[in-house]
């Protein structure tokens, strides 16, 4: 049998209001008083009723989380970062995985918006066009979209310095030596892929004066076409010194690639990649990176977020930028 809040009351001849209040760490109650609701209720395995609570407050205390992929280092570090500071606050999180499906993507936020939650978290797919259905949801429900962040809209949004990171990188390869710097970009429909990318062609424009012009070559994230795109690079006789990839998994795979071939990193190519994922510091020569922060991203998400069930209508439309690092080791 499960113990209700009466039991506690009962059990510490208080009432029942008193003890609600105590469990919600509600100040009016003393600092003793809640220690000792708190202790009986670990005692006894005390458990809320989410379901009574929610029909009585009209709040689920639920947070919806769309991530593309779980299995992504960065995707499930942001996720980690939300998961402890919503257990924190007292919310559940229900997360979905869409797959990179914008179709996936749709149903989900179909169901979330239905009433199962309070606020929604998302981080974009890869093959959305238009941010329609967000905007009409966001009107009804609070939204905020993180890392893979939307180019309009009145959406509240936590993104990475995507430009910066990849502008920096360029810069220290073009400060290492590296005359001819091509990049390994993401997926063209993100915004984030689009920033990294002129990052590293505003540097090579502002620092590398003597390089005719900038070479892309479009990975989309998939690391088995790394090795497709080198091979045709260098079959066509187009020689290279320096390599920007939009995240770090397509920048090791340059790297073994590279060196199947028995060319030298860094001697012959210098790597950089994106992300700080933890195989970069396994791979050979370890992976130069930028570092953009997960977990800083996940908590400034999910507090924007509480804010806007609390009523704070000011962070619609506002973008936050959390800090990128670049990492220097063995690869450049």
């Amino acid at each position: 049998m499960s113990i209700t809040i009466k039991d506690l009351a009962n059990e510490l001849k208080l009432a029942p209001s008193t003890v609600s209040r105590a469990l919600h760490d509600n100040k009016d109650i003393s600092s003793e008083t809640r220690k000792r609701v708190k202790e009986l209720a670990d005692k006894l395995g005390y458990q809320p009723n989410f379901l009574a609570h929610s029909l009585r407050t009209k709040s689920t205390h639920c947070i919806g989380v769309i991530i593309p992929e779980m299995r992504n280092f960065f995707f499930s570090s942001v996720l980690s970062s939300i998961q402890k500071i919503a257990f924190e606050k007292g919310y559940q999180l229900i997360i979905c995985q869409s797959g990179e499906s914008e179709k996936n993507e749709i149903n989900y936020l179909d169901r979330l918006a239905s009433g199962w939650v309070d606020g929604i978290l998302i981080s974009i797919s890869g093959t959305k066009k238009s941010v329609d259905k967000l905007t009409k949801i966001s009107e009804e429900l609070p939204v905020v979209v993180f890392d893979r962040v939307a180019n309009k809209g009145n959406l509240c949004t936590i993104e990475a310095q995507d430009y910066e990171g990849a502008y920096n990188a360029t810069k220290l390869l073009i400060d290492k030596g590296c005359k001819k710097i091509i990049h390994l970009g993401g997926n063209v429909h993100l915004i984030n892929s689009q920033r990294r990318a002129s990052g590293y062609i505003d540097a090579l424009n502002e620092y590398g004066g003597y390089q005719s012009e900038n070479t892309i070559l479009q990975c989309d994230f998939d690391v088995d076409q790394v090795g497709i795109k080198l091979a045709a690079l260098l079959e066509s006789g187009v020689t290279f010194d320096g390599i920007i990839s939009a995240n770090d998994e397509m920048a090791i795979a340059a790297i073994k690639y590279l060196q199947s071939k028995n060319i030298s990193i860094p001697d012959e190519v210098k790597v950089v990649g994106f992300g700080n994922n933890p195989i970069s510091q396994i791979v050979e020569p370890n992976l130069t990176t930028i570092d953009h922060d997960p977990e800083g991203i996940g908590q400034a998400a999910f507090q924007s977020l509480i804010r806007l069930i609390d009523g704070n209508t000011d962070l619609m439309g506002r973008v936050t930028t959390i800090e990128s690092e670049l990492i220097i080791r063995g690869s450049s």
